[in-house]
């Protein structure tokens, strides 16, 4: 599968107050929620703070704010006919010549402002060719919704499981509107949405940049833990739980496959931070102080964060897009029979969790589910 990755610039800067009601009311959205959209978009103001030095306010005609918890929902709408030309299948008709590769159909993922084009088939130069012409279809649908594609934010990425599978070294020739060519080449890894997907979805590059970052914050929190004037064990172990393991842990439902090496290289922070907590001596056995601070391994609460995903997707109706996302299997239960429309709590059901943790790790398509509401 090839996919290419995309960010619209400015996004809630950018929304165009009359086409996002526009596109509100063709989708028949109801008349009081009309209403309230054009009355929260209206009389809007926006001024210039430096140094606490504050400007004046001048009044905003485009744009949606982004700190809103409306403005998520609003900005779905807003691009919503995007994922509708996709749907027609006639405008993404297979060129002659690429006929006998039997590629999939293009697909696009849309999370606010980031997105991604995904075709799959064998041949990556076939590949390239359709995702070029897909992102001329979103490069012209973005310049009719007044808004603009980030030149520098494009990434190409080839993904495979095979261990013989040639040397990815390539790149896609995209057409700019001012019609010149730019070239987007294949990297060892790319970040979307906050994960960084290499080529053969190991996902070991995320993990190391995960504990870097996660390493970083730790050391600010160190310089808080001196034993004579600095924070009580209390607070130390509230900082770590709020700013240090959810680093480690974002989104681990899409990454965590109980590999050691991820286990181990996140093991060695916590452990780190346990004996910051703690107050311990190098020496210190670290299953005394998991016990003292009340903080479990950190492979276990991975497993706990997949399980918890696990049941969250087994919750949901059967008419839900995510469940149409994830494999038949899912749909089925230990004894082959159908999901019923009510939503059954599991009761033990490990192997549907199994499928639905499976699930997220190889299918991006579900990964926006799993992501922190707004």
């Amino acid at each position: 599968m090839s996919a290419l990755t995309f960010d619209i610039k400015g996004f809630f800067d950018f929304v165009n107050h009359q086409h996002l009601l526009t596109e509100m009311q063709s989708r028949r959205i109801p008349l009081e929620y009309l209403k309230w959209t054009a009355n929260f978009l209206d009389n809007r103001e926006a001024a210039i703070c430096i140094d606490g030095t504050r400007g004046d306010s001048k009044s905003v005609k485009n744009g949606i704010p982004q700190g809103s918890p409306v403005s998520p929902i609003l900005a779905s709408f807003y691009s919503a006919g995007l994922l509708e030309v996709f749907q027609d299948k006639a405008i993404f008709s297979t060129p002659t010549n690429l006929e006998a590769d039997k590629p999939s159909d293009i697909g696009i993922l849309i999370y606010v402002d980031d997105g991604k084009l995904t075709v799959s088939l064998s041949s990556i130069v076939t590949n390239n060719t359709l995702l070029a012409k897909a992102y001329k279809v979103v490069d012209q649908w973005l310049w009719k919704a007044g808004l603009v594609p980030d030149q520098d934010k494009r990434e190409l990425m080839h993904y495979t499981r095979r261990k013989k599978c040639g040397d990815p070294a390539t790149y896609i020739e995209l057409t700019e509107r001012d019609r010149s060519i730019s070239k987007i080449l294949v990297t060892p890894s790319i970040r979307w949405l906050g994960i960084h997907f290499d080529r053969k979805l190991l996902f070991n590059h995320h993990v190391k940049k995960i504990s870097t970052k996660a390493e970083a914050a730790l050391g600010c929190i160190a310089m808080l833990s001196n034993t004579v004037q600095g924070l009580s064990h209390l607070n130390l172990r509230t900082l770590y739980r709020i700013c240090i393991l959810p680093i480690m842990t974002y989104a681990s439902a899409v990454w965590w496959t109980k590999k050691e090496a991820h286990a181990k290289a996140l093991s060695q922070i916590q452990n780190r931070a346990l004996r910051i907590i703690c107050a311990a001596f190098k020496t210190t056995p670290i299953q005394a102080l998991e016990i003292e601070a009340a903080i479990p391994p950190i492979h276990l609460h991975l497993d706990y964060l997949e399980r918890k995903a696990g049941i969250r997707l087994n919750r949901l109706s059967i008419a839900n897009p995510v469940i149409h996302r994830l494999p038949t299997a899912w749909t089925q239960t230990e004894n082959s029979a159908p999901r019923q429309e009510t939503n059954p709590s599991p009761k033990g059901n490990t192997q549907l969790i199994r499928v639905a943790a499976h699930a997220a790790h190889t299918h991006e398509q579900v990964f926006s589910f799993l992501l922190p509401p707004w």
